[in-house]
């Protein structure tokens, strides 16, 4: 089994709010079994995140995949931790991000830890997802043992999700934590800046985002469980409008899929080019969703409503960042060219996905596509020779007809792998 969707869903065992999962799913956790609070009341300030200022855990129960061991914090360098799992599609930008700021901090003392967690069932190693990974080659990348540190963190700051990050100071305490994709680079500039200030003032900036969102996100995942594609597409603007950056992916998508499910293929069409080149343009992981949302061949959208250009567009890219060594996106690249006709591509990039998939049960998956690849294309019934009326001479062959496909889903629908 390998994931295309950017939840944890099917590894981890939590269940999707939406087709395209909301950011910072939460990783299960000891902590979450505890007894909840009260809702807060609207006008409530929103409550500080849990674990600031405490000692952070020690790296002691992991497995050191690449770097020297980090057991104990040391006085003086500061220390970002982040949570990434490699059934997830969302790490590979994670890990390019850790290492640009790896890069840009070489100076401040700053040591960048990549925490593989909930390693467990038919996913790839993490040792084997680094070396396909040559942008993550500075990093310090350690595996979780049982899931002990998974367990520390949660204990100590609550939900911890897929890219949680946390910043430990110079004094081993904990003075941040959030997702990669939301505030990281300017809490990391803060805490390197020693400003106190700047830093308060974005977490409590972070926490009335997050309280605004919560409601959108309700609105989202009820249009969409309802088929209400109208409301979902103004519930995925006000959130890209409260934070374009953290939900770009998530809001953006399931935009996408609501305009294409409720008829609107122009307007489709021009979103997801703009969802291509700008927001989703350095993220394979969301790359590939949206790619592999339009040409699945167990999906339930119709021929006519499928953008195969876009979907190529979107996976060629994804593909690119990847350096080609992802099998999950040269499937789906594959798939988009068959959709298309072109048959020789298909093969080549199919073949070499296969290749590539680790653990049986994929390789068993992306075999049948190639298999189907390789049955010679039918001739068309009663086609008109090279010469006759109505016969275009060199023409290439059609793509495969597709079988008969139930209505189009919508964003509330559970996401497949």
């Amino acid at each position: 089994m390998f994931a295309r969707s950017l939840s944890l869903s099917l590894l981890l065992g939590l269940s999707a709010l939406v087709l395209v999962a909301a950011p910072a799913a939460a990783l299960p956790t000891p902590a979450q079994d505890a007894a909840k609070p009260d809702a807060a009341k609207p006008d409530a300030p929103p409550a500080k995140p849990k674990g600031l200022g405490e000692v952070a855990p020690a790296l002691a129960d992991v497995e050191w995949v690449q770097g020297k061991a980090l057991s104990q914090y040391k006085r003086g360098e500061i220390y970002l931790l982040t949570f990434v799992n490699t059934g997830t599609s969302s790490t590979p930008r994670v890990l390019r991000q850790l290492s640009a700021l790896q890069e840009a901090h070489a100076k401040d003392r700053l040591q960048v830890v990549a925490l593989f967690v909930s390693q467990s069932g038919p996913i790839e190693p993490p040792d084997v997802f680094i070396k396909r990974r040559p942008e993550a080659a500075k990093l310090f990348v350690a595996r979780d043992k049982n899931d002990a540190t998974l367990k520390a963190w949660g204990t100590l700051i609550g939900r911890v999700g897929p890219e949680t990050a946390v910043l430990v100071d110079r004094k081993g305490k904990v003075v941040w934590h959030g997702t990669a994709s939301g505030d990281l680079d300017a809490a990391l500039a803060a805490v390197i800046g020693d400003d106190a200030a700047a830093l308060g003032k974005l977490i409590d900036a972070r926490g009335t985002t997050d309280a605004s969102a919560k409601p959108q996100l309700e609105a989202l995942n009820k249009a969409g469980r309802a088929r209400q594609w109208d409301k979902l597409v103004t519930a995925a603007d006000a959130l890209l409008a409260l934070d374009a950056r953290s939900y770009a992916a998530y809001a953006g998508i399931n935009k996408y899929m609501a305009l294409v499910s409720g008829g609107k293929k122009a307007e489709a069409a021009a979103y997801g080019k703009e969802l291509v080149a700008g927001p989703l343009h350095d993220d394979e992981g969301a790359l590939n969703e949206l790619a592999w949302f339009i040409v699945d061949p167990a999906g339930k959208l119709s021929d006519a409503a499928r953008d195969n250009e876009l979907a190529l567009s979107a996976a060629e890219r994804g593909c690119e960042l990847g350096n080609n060594q992802d099998a999950a996106i040269l499937d789906t690249l594959a798939r988009a060219h068959w959709r298309l006709g072109h048959r020789d591509q298909a093969l080549e990039l199919q073949k070499k996905a296969v290749a590539l998939a680790f653990g049986a049960d994929t390789k068993s998956q992306l075999q049948k596509s190639l298999d189907e690849y390789l049955k010679p294309p039918a001739p068309k019934p009663d086609a008109p020779a090279d010469g006759e009326p109505g016969a275009a001479p060199g023409a290439p062959p059609a793509a495969p007809p597709s079988a008969p496909t139930p209505p189009p889903p919508g964003p509330g629908d559970e996401p497949k792998s």
